[in-house]
């Protein structure tokens, strides 16, 4: 803020809480001065009407427990977001379920391990909520919103061998499916084993680089062995797998490039996703671009949803044309796991009036046939060539073709040629999203929303094609 400044301590909720109360204090006692009535004061103080003295407990090694209210109104219209959730609306985690249900958790915070890509507001003390108070909650999301699905967001989740397995013991009864994330140091068969019987299906793992080097250049602390073990326990236990591999470090050179890509072409079927390096604000290796003037205009870099740059040892050229291949490699059926539509059945319509498709798939992967039912196609969608979709059998990532799976979205009736017309131009114009979003003037922020790297900021905003911080160029350029 640029008239004031709001410092706090301790863990959010509470200091949150506080600072709601005193804005609202302030207001009665602006409007009793008006009116020449006397309030009590606040306990805040401010400085240009912005609190400038809130703190919550202590931060410390253990997490204070949230306690949640039952008879509390609800808010954030959560039922209602639950009701439009389909099984591929948000994200190929759901496709496990035809009614996924899904709730968030959070049994810990913060991280020790510093990587240099990430930023971690809530200190490097690590602390964890009891596991009594993350079953209470769960008790009243289940009770509450009737949840079927848990995302626990818990960074570290691995850490701790023996309150892994207790919360195990704790989530079989309630017979829900649920996902985490782990190190893949603290991973082998035995855990995993325990973990899905307890009712997860997938994990997330923090690969980030096949690299040595790489790694250690992001203080990763761990070792490429370590991620190959972790990933064929979680094959053999028929768990599913999400993992990323990010390029663009800035010890990234030919060599650690190569190595990664290697690695990535000879595991396809771990589906593993390609991503260019986010700068993040008070990042290290942010701190380190802004040190070299990579990034000249901090306030703007911001607003622009942190774009991607070169902070790499690549040129611009090169590092242009690693972008382009993370951006559009997932419309190649050569890269990516593709399973088969066998059926693909309109049952209905949805309160938005998206049709609901039944489809039935066979896997990529082990070769099983699924079925899913209430699937939507979301519109802004409809010029993806590609839509994921989990097994439900062994668990992997497929890609089915979209528009062999939502057919109906793309059909002209009664007019086959118009029809087949339709679908190329379709496939045309998937061929050139980035030319696609120019011409519309699709919303910068939108695009980071959907993940694609902004390659066509290298136009400039008066349609220079000049960059002096280092923003990457677009597919044109490195055709």
């Amino acid at each position: 803020m640029k008239r004031g400044r709001a410092d706090g301590r301790g863990e959010s909720e509470a200091a949150l809480l506080e600072f709601v109360q005193e804005l609202v204090h302030l207001v009665l006692e602006t409007q009793a001065a008006a009116h020449g009535l006397g309030v009590e004061p606040g306990r805040c103080q401010f400085r240009h009407h912005i609190p400038v003295a809130l703190a919550g407990p202590d931060i410390g090694e253990t997490l204070f427990d949230y306690v949640p209210d039952p008879v509390a109104p609800v808010g954030f219209a959560y039922e209602r977001y639950l009701s439009m959730v389909t099984p591929n609306s948000l994200s190929n985690t759901y496709t496990v379920l035809d009614d996924p249900r899904p709730a968030g958790i959070v049994g810990s915070r913060s991280c020790p391990f510093g990587c240099t890509f990430c930023y971690h507001p809530l200190g490097r003390i690590y602390r964890q909520r009891s596991l009594e108070n993350i079953k209470n909650e769960i008790d009243h999301l289940v009770k509450r919103y009737d949840i079927n699905m848990l995302e626990v967001m818990d960074e570290l989740f691995s850490t701790d061998r023996k309150r892994v397995c207790d919360f195990c013991d704790m989530m079989a009864p309630y017979g829900l499916r649920w996902v985490v994330q782990m190190r893949v140091p603290d991973v082998d068969r035995e855990m995993l084993r325990v973990m899905k019987k307890s009712g997860a299906y997938m994990v997330s793992y923090g690969v980030e680089s096949m690299s040595p080097r790489i790694l250690v250049s992001m203080r990763k602390h761990i070792k490429t062995d370590q991620v190959d073990r972790a990933l064929e326990a979680a094959r053999m236990e028929r768990l599913g797998v999400q993992a990323n591999l990010i390029f663009g470090d800035p010890a990234e050179d030919e060599d650690t490039l190569k190595e990664s890509m290697d690695w990535w072409r000879a595991h396809k079927s771990y589906a593993v996703n390609l991503v260019p390096l986010r700068v993040v604000p008070d990042s290290r290796v942010y701190r380190d671009a802004v040190s070299k003037g990579l990034i000249e205009d901090k306030e703007d870099f911001m607003r622009r949803g942190f774009p991607v740059i070169n902070v790499s040892k690549l040129s611009k050229r090169r590092f242009a044309r690693v972008c382009s291949f993370l951006v559009w490699y997932k419309n190649d059926p050569r890269l990516v796991p593709m399973a088969r539509v066998l059926t693909s059945v309109v049952t209905g319509v949805d309160e938005k009036g998206r049709r609901r498709f039944d489809l039935t798939v066979e896997c990529a992967e082990c070769g099983s046939k699924t079925a899913y039912r209430g699937c939507v196609q979301e519109r802004w969608l409809i010029f993806r060539r590609f839509v994921p979709l989990l097994c439900r059998t062994c668990l992997q990532r497929n890609n089915v073709d979209a528009m062999e799976a939502f057919r109906a979205n793309y059909r002209l009736k009664g007019d086959q040629f118009c029809s087949y017309v339709v679908r190329r131009l379709f496939r045309f114009v998937l061929a050139r999203e980035w030319l696609f979003n120019l011409i519309n003037g699709v919303a910068e922020d939108v695009l980071a929303d959907r993940g694609i790297a902004r390659l066509y900021q290298w136009f400039g905003k008066g349609g220079s094609r000049t960059n002096s911080s280092g923003r990457t160029a677009t597919p044109s350029s490195v055709a």
